[in-house]
C-alpha cells in the first residue's frame, strides 16, 4: 500500500513540474532578416522581435515565413526558441509582445 501511494505521490509531482513553452509561427521577416514578427498562439497576439544570428546547429540558422517555433514571447529580453522546421533553436530579443495585428504593424514600421 505504501509503495502505491508513493509512485502516486511522484507521479502528481512530475506532472506538476512540467514545463510549457508558447507556441506560435513566424508571420513577418523584413528583407534583411533582422526582424520577425511571431504570431503567437491562439493566433490573437503577435511578439516582435530582433533575430540574432547564431550557429546553434554549426550553420547560420535563418528562420523562414510560416515556420512553427515554440518558446517564450510574453516578456522582453533575449531567448533561445525553438523553429520545427530547422530542427533547432536561434536567438531572439523581444521588443514588443501581447500586440494586436495594427500594433504589430506599426511596430514594424517603425523599424
Amino acid at each position: 500500500m505504501k509503495r502505491i501511494l508513493l509512485l502516486t505521490l511522484m507521479a502528481l509531482l512530475l506532472l506538476s513540474c512540467t514545463v510549457s513553452a508558447e507556441k506560435g509561427y513566424i508571420a513577418y521577416i523584413n528583407e534583411n532578416k533582422n526582424i520577425i514578427v511571431i504570431e503567437v498562439a491562439p493566433y490573437s497576439q503577435y511578439a516582435c522581435a530582433s533575430y540574432i544570428v547564431n550557429f546553434s546547429l554549426g550553420f547560420p540558422c535563418t528562420p523562414g515565413v510560416n515556420d512553427f517555433v515554440a518558446g517564450t514571447f510574453s516578456s522582453y529580453g533575449s531567448r533561445y526558441i525553438y523553429d520545427d522546421r530547422l530542427g533547432g533553436t536561434f536567438s531572439i530579443s523581444v521588443d514588443e509582445y501581447g500586440l494586436s495585428s495594427e500594433q504589430a504593424i506599426e511596430w514594424i514600421g517603425k523599424q
